[in-house]
């Protein structure tokens, strides 16, 4: 298994590793010299906002945070787990949802998931697959920010991030994007690793609210000292650039293999397949797969 660049897996003890799903919440401590996890936790994610128009699918960034806390801190108290040891945090989410934050990395709006379908009868730009793996759907990110824009909730002094880039921005104070999900969002140029102009014109999207986007498979940031504290980590430990849950799957069966069909099936499903190579195919998605290939 490929650590990330930045980490010295003789020196890597432990990794503390997190999954934000739309179901669940689930971390892993995992013992780099036995090559295997130690411990785990799971906790369902309760986080549905009630009450809202038809179509329309939200969950509450807090509580998410909230039952990632108590998830990490479940699964680091297992009397297996030696918390000094821990050297890294590896985050993996549901991609393609979007919420937006102000400059403290406060919520502003909710968690608006994958599941969304606000935006089901809204026209939607075309042409850019060629460049971004995907057309646009929606309860992808770009799109669901598009409609923000057009409705008027798209204040200039905020950014947006995927929810496993807001657990981490809250344990870096970095609010940041790495490929796999700012791809997921529909809106980033797979060719050139930026965000792509031209749509995100058409959509609408003033390119202020769009975060950095950040190299997969390295370190974020450093985890800000009250959360080391609050978690019982060390104070140098890092906390690396959160990549998506349908990659992190993929990984997670086939390592880096190309000869090998892996079907995932979580609350929605995907067939993926590892290639070197890019290419855009009429009726599939191609997407960044770290750390230098593509599903």
């Amino acid at each position: 298994m490929k650590l990330p660049d930045g980490l010295n897996v003789k020196k890597t003890k432990t990794i503390l590793a997190i999954d934000v799903g739309t179901s669940a919440i689930k971390a892993v401590v995992w013992d780099a010299a036995l090559g295997r996890p130690v411990a785990a936790r799971s906790a369902d994610n309760d986080s549905n906002v009630a009450g809202l128009p038809r179509g329309h699918h939200e969950q509450d960034p807090l509580r998410i945070l909230a039952r990632c806390r108590e998830t990490m801190l479940g699964v680091l108290l297992d009397p297996a787990v030696v918390p000094s040891g821990v050297t890294a945090i590896a985050i993996s989410g549901q991609m393609h949802g979007v919420l937006l934050v102000d400059r403290r990395l406060k919520p502003v709006t909710n968690l608006i998931t994958w599941r969304d379908r606000r935006t089901a009868d809204a026209p939607l730009p075309a042409g850019a697959a060629a460049r971004t793996g995907c057309a646009p759907h929606p309860g992808y990110g770009g799109v669901t920010l598009g409609w923000l824009a057009s409705h008027g909730s798209l204040p200039g002094d905020v950014t947006a991030l995927s929810i496993a880039g807001f657990l981490a921005a809250t344990l870096t104070g970095t609010a940041a994007m790495e490929p796999t999900h700012a791809a997921s969002w529909g809106i980033m140029n797979l060719r050139d690793g930026g965000w792509d102009g031209d749509l995100i014109a058409a959509l609408g999207i003033p390119a202020s609210v769009l975060p950095g986007i950040r190299p997969s498979s390295c370190p974020l940031a450093p985890l800000l000292p009250e959360c080391a504290r609050e978690l019982g980590l060390p104070a140098d430990t890092l906390v690396c650039s959160p990549i998506g849950d349908a990659q992190a799957a993929v990984f997670a069966v086939a390592g880096s293999t190309d000869d090998t069909a892996i079907l995932n099936l979580g609350t929605g499903g995907q067939l993926s397949v590892i290639t070197k190579d890019f290419a855009v195919v009429d009726g599939l998605e191609t997407r960044p797969m770290p750390p230098d290939a593509h599903l």
